[in-house]
């Protein structure tokens, strides 16, 4: 695809393209194609008929934490236990559709660590039996805790198993939904890519995704969820897998657990997931179960789950986008407010992880985290967090970690 630089401008000019033939109506049609500008979770300008959408967005997470890794954790690393304060993280995105069918995405990350692309699509919605048609760099349909956007996941972090999940790839992905959007499916072919602007691997998956809403009521107050994704990666030339872990902290700068390079001939991902929303009460877990062909015909069989649960003391539910079978951001039912008696809502939550990356002749170690999470959301757009977390790591001894996060979104 070339360097990042030209990425940019090859996009770019093409959505100035498409966003010139948008603007170039007739002149009988200028009222009925005039922008109007609003906030919705984001700034919007769209025309009267809906023809032209355009959103943008910004936000932001800085994290504080202390950790004590214990002596046998460090030994050997540069690691060292203390306290740090980071900029997790600064997104912008820009989204839109464009004729009414036409759907892209620009999203760029500004974190400290890697500055780079996110979500760089553009696709047709609405299609007859396929949904929506996606090309670019994005998010396989794998995982609903991946899927879930980041900004609204239980945790600071995603779990111990995010680490066999494969993430944003390079591909075309089609979408949809029936049955009032309890029944969602997606298909996918990718290539995986370590970054848009740093070539690719010689690794190419196919990426299905199943999901079903056998009880859903009250507009999404009660329901479960229940789905299925899988993967079947082909490696070429023996491309090498690699799958570690440290535990769920930004904070953490080494990998607990580490494979090393596999090389390898193909592999498959099978990943259950369930969700149970009872009004405050929620509880949700995936099992990712990895299998590996090596180059050596060794089989290798690696495993991963968590379970973790929330609760709202403030009354307040974790909302479900059906179309998408995911989860989103939660609304205060009394937004922050004191000076009314409102303070937001109050979410707390526990999570219990295990990744086991041990067989045969890789030993990368099993790991286990607990963590206790307190969430105050004092708007829709803004949020602290507060997470607890014991550290098992087999063999070697336990960590202890404390963290908080600043979120804003606009």
């Amino acid at each position: 695809m070339g360097s990042r630089h030209e990425t940019i401008v090859y996009l770019l000019s093409a959505l100035l393209f498409l966003a010139a033939r948008a603007a170039a109506v007739d002149a009988e049609e200028t009222s009925n194609k005039l922008l109007n500008s609003h906030y919705d979770d984001g700034i919007c300008l769209e025309t009267h008929d809906r023809a032209l959408e355009l959103k943008f967005n910004y936000w932001l997470r800085s994290d504080w934490g202390a950790r004590d890794l214990g002596d046998s954790v460090r030994s050997g690393t540069d690691e060292d236990s203390g306290m740090d304060f980071e900029l997790r993280e600064a997104r912008l995105l820009f989204n839109g559709v464009l004729f009414s069918k036409i759907d892209f995405a620009f999203e760029y990350s500004l974190s400290d660590s890697q500055p780079n692309f996110k979500d760089v699509f553009v696709g047709l919605k609405d299609l007859p039996f396929l949904g929506g048609v996606k090309y670019g760099h994005m998010k396989e349909p794998f995982s609903l805790e991946e899927l879930t956007s980041s900004n609204d996941i239980m945790f600071m972090e995603r779990s111990l198993p995010n680490a066999l999940v494969p993430g944003r790839n390079v591909g075309i992905k089609v979408q949809n939904a029936g049955f009032s959007d309890k029944l969602t499916w997606a298909l996918g072919a990718f290539r995986e890519s370590n970054d848009l602007d740093e070539g690719y691997q010689d690794v190419y998956h196919l990426t299905a995704r199943l999901t079903g809403l056998p009880w859903y009521a009250e507009e999404g107050r009660k329901l479960i969820h229940l789905g299925l994704s899988y993967i079947h990666a082909f490696n070429e030339d023996d491309a090498p897998l690699r799958f570690e872990a440290s535990p769920e902290s930004s904070l953490v700068a080494i990998s607990f657990v580490d494979t090393g390079d596999i090389p390898a001939r193909d592999a498959d991902f099978f990943n259950p997931e369930i969700a149970l929303i009872l009004g405050p009460f929620s509880l949700q877990g995936e099992y990712i179960y990895t299998r590996i062909i090596a180059a050596d015909g060794s089989d290798l069989d690696f495993y991963s789950y968590y379970v973790q649960s929330s609760y709202f003391i403030t009354g307040e539910h974790r909302k479900y986008k059906k179309a998408e079978a995911i989860f989103s951001a939660v609304e205060p039912l009394q937004p922050f407010n004191p000076p009314r008696g409102s303070w937001g809502a109050l979410e707390l939550a526990l999570r219990y992880s295990s990744i086991d990356l041990d067989d045969e002749w890789v030993r990368g170690g099993k790991l286990e985290d607990f963590t206790a999470g307190l969430n105050w959301h004092l708007s829709k757009s803004v949020k602290l967090m507060f997470n607890y977390i014991r550290a098992d790591l087999s063999g070697v001894g336990e960590s202890d970690i404390f963290q908080s996060r600043f979120q804003v979104i606009f």
